[in-house]
């Protein structure tokens, strides 16, 4: 810890972890300079540099390095004058976007959560909620609204003490309880209470209290409300923030000035925290300045600091292997779902997609010498001298020399101990202590008694345990003579362990309930039976910390089920759910064959399996973590995305033309004789052509596989080939190298809301359904697609379609052969969903997903940017400057308005228009929603001065002169350039006419003289201060 080059890079005060690496290590791969003929603008250079600088570079290894270098002191210079630029544009846009309210009064939010990649959380949910205003009561979900006092009950001394002791929301109910009872209104408390007066948060209850609540009679139920963590429209302090977390809250709903309906600016409560004071914004705040140089200045700051690694490749996207979450000592049991593989080469590679490899936790081994202590309510010995636990939450301890705790482990219900593990006993690193049914819930029998089976057939052999077939609500009971002893629910899949009659000793295994369930068809999920608090409870999922619903009762009358529903409305098939089980997905959800619907507690780890990922271990295997060494469960290359045949045959070439579709690439890597090493790569071309592999099986009907530009061919004409090998690989786009020069322009893209360029744009779903690839020469496939279209297909493009259920074409596409198909034929897909690989249109997003999405879309989308160099900005200052983007819309419909259509007006002053109208019983204008670039929406504002100081003078000044505009002078620039005080701060209309007023005792006298006597003498007493008189003679003058 004290090398010194480790503290400099460490602290952060000079140098980075790469640039040591690279004087000390070696330099790594490096990244193409530019476009050539052989790929895209940073793509790998193939060999690395082995050298570090403190050895030296050869001249190859030098040359190379230049490229990145030299790039780097040009950037520095041009990237420097493009930040200034944005921070220009940025602030011209947001400068009128001030605080002028407290509250907008609106019922409308964002829900955020974590930000993940993987396992690693990049920004944690207390991060992302800190300091904004929940939308809505954030309540712990692990207590319940306990009601302490039902409406109706007379008060006791004892019950104003519980009341006034169950949560500080009924101290402010119980103070205005007083103030109505004292004023002779309803005994009711107002719905909104004012928080405001800290003395009544202490326990002390004043001694009048009694007097006035004793033996009055409750209107409502009282309730302990010690389970609010937030109230609505209150900020989410540093510890409110914490106790989200803790409470396993994964997603909560948030105030956001991107929903703010603040006409002019933007109000308090929808901005939250002002990040400068850490204190709620105060109004007249220029929120829009702060936001733009908020975004601008890291801009300056991250170019001038980009190049010191001189373009290597530092950052890989995505990982290219899975390793088994299970912590040291732990056992793992690995099963396989939905996976289609085919070994090749003494190696196991999947061929179809959406394969699943699930991990569960099945035992554990000592991690240390010492003495076993078990804490637990019930355990037995079964008849194989095993020692089986009967209860939830024992806990077993490994106790080191002076009794001090080495290893704590909770041990559920079912667990088996392992040889001579006892308690007292003595064990050594290593031993077993316990195992557990990875792939299914026991059912324990409890007492002695015999076997007897309700609802369950017979059909095979009795003596097998096997064929029996389940009624409607099967059970196993344990009997003894006509009692019936205890009863165990069956579900349909379940594995009986015990023969009908025969007699059982408590420990021993009745049946096992198979866990996880996995949905075999595709449909909408539909909840039967499940109800919070009768048949499922929420809990708090020690290991993940988030919260998890529990099926905790089953009985005939009310069992817990899922429904998988179909496209046309019938029920598919139907699944129970065991006691105990988690239910991992929500009512109404979609889901997929394969997909889990619940789960056992010590499920582990689910990995969905890219295509050609070669799999470590076999279905069933038993793994476990030695050593800090976690078994690898799959590997993929991350480099190339294979293509895969998924039937064998012979291969022949379609529409593969060298010099046309096709160039020869000779790969140096290759040992081989030189016709091993010339390798073929599809090129984009302007024919209308179609280069794919026609996989020619038994079944004589050729299999298509369609090539996308840049792919490599691995395999030659008139090849043979098997299941299972290997026809293309395609180099991933994502290894490009990511650092600011993507960064800023990105950034820049995003907020000027550019259309990407057409080579680049991804195809979006518009509808849901499935994806369907007409095979290439077969006509009358592209037919119905082309209808739809409207048009005859372009040379050099493919069609793709979405279709339902029937087959019927919905919507048609038409796609460059050079893209990248990332849907197969016979997929299903959701509104929104990418069918071809690239960047997403903004305004096509808008148009699909509608408007909330598309905000959180560029929202997400600019954070990336600056995440990927280290750079926090808080989103509420992207908020701002996308909220200025969304303010205009563009009338379809002028109803009974004066709008004309196509017209694009404010967003705001359409709303107040609409509303005018329809007091007057006539028909409000129809609008969609516009996104503008930060320039567009600069030119595009409501006052000229500002336009005109910004860009394109005299256009603007023409154009205002010729509509004969006025300017209203609310922003800050038009009220600098004209010399007025700006409307921020202290320059607010309503700060403007202040006078000093003398506050004498007065006022106090005169209030006491106006108040009805029950109240003066309550306020002589010490029971209420100036502030609630206030307070009340206001809600007797506002009846509402």
């Amino acid at each position: 810890f004290f090398n010194p080059i480790f503290m400099m890079a460490d602290s952060g005060a000079r140098g980075s972890q790469q640039q040591i690496r690279q004087l000390a290590g070696m330099r790594g791969l490096m990244s193409k300079p530019m476009k050539k003929l052989t790929g895209g603008i940073g793509e790998i250079i193939e060999s690395p540099i082995e050298s570090n600088f403190k050895e030296g570079l050869t001249v190859l290894e030098y040359f190379i390095s230049t490229h990145g270098a030299r790039k780097g002191l040009a950037d520095t210079a041009l990237k420097t004058a493009e930040a200034g630029y944005l921070t220009r544009r940025l602030v011209d846009v947001a400068q009128d976007a001030i605080v002028t309210e407290d509250d907008c009064g609106t019922i409308s939010g964002m829900e955020v959560s974590a930000i993940k990649e993987g396992d690693q959380v990049i920004e944690s949910l207390k991060d992302r909620i800190l300091g904004r205003c929940a939308l809505e009561t954030i309540r712990n979900p692990l207590l319940s609204d306990r009601v302490i006092i039902k409406a109706g009950t007379k008060l006791t001394e004892e019950d104003v003490i519980q009341i006034h002791r169950c949560g500080f929301e009924n101290r402010y109910a119980i103070r205005s309880l007083i103030a109505a009872n004292s004023s002779g209104k309803k005994t009711a408390p107002p719905e909104e209470v004012d928080l405001t007066d800290i003395d009544w948060w202490s326990l002390e209850i004043p001694e009048e209290l009694f007097s006035r609540l004793e033996g009055r009679t409750v209107l409502e139920d009282v309730k302990d409300t010690y389970n609010i963590l937030v109230r609505a429209g209150d900020e989410i302090s540093e510890s409110a923030a914490e106790d989200i977390e803790r409470c396993g809250i994964d997603k909560v709903k948030i105030r956001s000035v991107l929903c703010c309906e603040t006409a002019r600016g933007v109000c308090v409560k929808c901005y939250g925290r002002d990040l400068a004071r850490g204190r709620m914004v105060q109004p007249g705040e220029a929120v829009g300045v702060i936001a733009a140089q908020s975004i601008g200045e890291p801009g300056t700051q991250l170019t001038l600091r980009t190049f010191h690694i001189g373009g290597t490749t530092s950052r890989i996207v995505s990982e290219s292997s899975y390793s088994a979450n299970l912590n040291e000592g732990e056992i793992g049991a690995v099963r396989y779902i939905n996976v289609d593989a085919e070994v090749k080469e003494n190696e196991t590679v999947t061929v179809g997609r959406n394969g699943k490899i699930i991990v569960a936790f099945s035992g554990q081994r000592a991690l240390m010498d010492g003495k076993v202590s078990i804490e637990c309510e019930k355990l037995m010995v079964d008849r194989q001298g095993q020692t089986v636990i009967l209860s939830d939450g024992g806990i077993l301890q490994i106790q080191g020399r002076k009794k001090e705790s080495i290893q704590k482990l909770s041990i559920p219900f079912g667990v088996r101990l392992g040889k001579g593990v006892e308690d007292k006993a003595s064990v050594k690193a290593g031993d077993l202590l316990f195992t557990r049914s990875p792939w299914a819930r026991p059912l324990i029998a409890q007492v002695e008694g015999k076997v007897k089976f309700v609802d369950v057939q017979e059909l095979g052999d009795p003596d097998t345990l096997e064929g029996r077939k389940f009624g409607e609500s099967p059970l196993i009971q344990v009997v003894s003579g006509n009692e019936v002893l205890e009863e165990h629910p069956l579900t349909p899949r379940a594995k009986v362990l015990v023969k009908d009659g025969a007699k059982v000793q408590p420990g021993d295994f009745l049946a096992e309930l198979p866990l996880p369930v996995i949905s075999q068809e595709e449909g909408k999920v539909r909840f039967l039976g499940i109800a919070e608090g009768r048949t499922i409870q929420q809990r708090l999922d020690p290991v993940t910390g988030n919260l998890t619903s529990i099926v905790t009762q089953v009985d005939e009358h009310n069992v817990p089920r899922i429904a998988i529903i179909g496209r046309k409305g019938e029920v598919v098939t139907t699944y129970h759910l065991p006691i105990g089980c988690e239910i991992r997905v929500k009512d109404g959800q979609d889901v997929f064959r394969g997909d889990i619907l619940a789960q056992s507690e010590n499920l582990r780890q689910i990995e969905v399996l890219p295509v050609g990922a070669i799999l470590k271990v076999a279905d069933n295997e038993q793994i476990e973590t030695k050593g800090g060494q976690r078994a690898v469960l799959a590997q993929w290359d991350p480099y190339q995305i294979p293509i895969i045949a998924t039937e064998s045959g012979k291969v022949k070439y379609h529409d593969i033309e060298l010099g046309v579709t096709v160039r020869q690439h000779r790969d140096s890597g290759s040992t081989d004789d030189a016709k091993e090493s010339v390798q073929l790569i599809v090129m984009e071309q302007k024919e209308d052509k179609q280069p794919s592999l026609e996989i020619v099986g038994k079944s004589e009907e050729a299999n298509l596989v369609s090539l996308p530009s840049g792919a490599h061919i691995v395999v030659r004409d008139n090849q043979k080939i098997d299941r299972g090998d290997t026809l293309a690989r395609i180099p991933r786009e994502s290894f490009k190298s990511r650092d600011v020069t993507g960064g800023l322009p990105r950034v820049e893209e995003i907020f000027e809301a550019r259309r990407p360029k057409a080579k680049n744009l991804a195809i979006i779903a518009r509808v849901s359904g499935w994806v369907k690839i007409p095979r290439p020469g077969h006509p009358e496939d592209e037919q119905p697609i082309i209808e739809k279209l409207g048009k005859k297909r372009k040379r050099g493009t493919r069609l793709m379609a979405i279709v339902d259920s029937e087959g019927e074409v919905l919507e048609s596409y038409e796609v460059d052969i050079g893209k990248h198909l990332i849907r197969n034929d016979g997929e299903w897909v959701n509104v929104g969903d990418k069918l071809v690989d690239g960047s997403l249109d903004p305004h096509e997003y808008l148009e699909v997903m509608g408007e909330k999405r598309c905000m959180e879309y560029l929202l997400n989308e600019i954070q990336e940017v600056y995440r990927l160099q280290g750079v926090g900005i808080n989103d509420k200052h992207i908020e701002v400057i996308i909220r200025q983007m969304m303010n205009k819309v563009t009338i379809t419909d002028p109803g009974d308005t004066d709008f004309l259509p196509q017209d694009v007006v404010d967003r705001f002053e359409v709303m107040a228009t609409n509303k005018e109208v329809s007091a007057h019983g006539g028909r409000p204008a129809r609008f969609q929603a516009n996104l503008l670039g930060i320039t567009k929406a600069s030119l595009g504002t409501e006052s000229f001065i500002s336009a005109a100081s910004f860009q394109e003078t005299t256009r603007v000044l023409t154009q205002a002169a010729i509509a004969g505009k006025e300017d209203k002078l609310l922003g800050l620039k038009e009220n600098v350039i004209v010399g007025h005080l700006i409307p921020a701060g202290t320059g607010k209309p309503e700060y403007r006419d202040l006078r000093d007023i003398d506050l004498s005792e007065e006022p106090k006298e005169d209030l006491l003289a106006e108040t009805p006597p029950d109240i003066a003498e309550a306020l002589d007493q010490g029971v209420f201060d100036a502030s609630d008189l206030a307070e009340m003679s206001e809600v007797e003058m506002n009846p509402e």
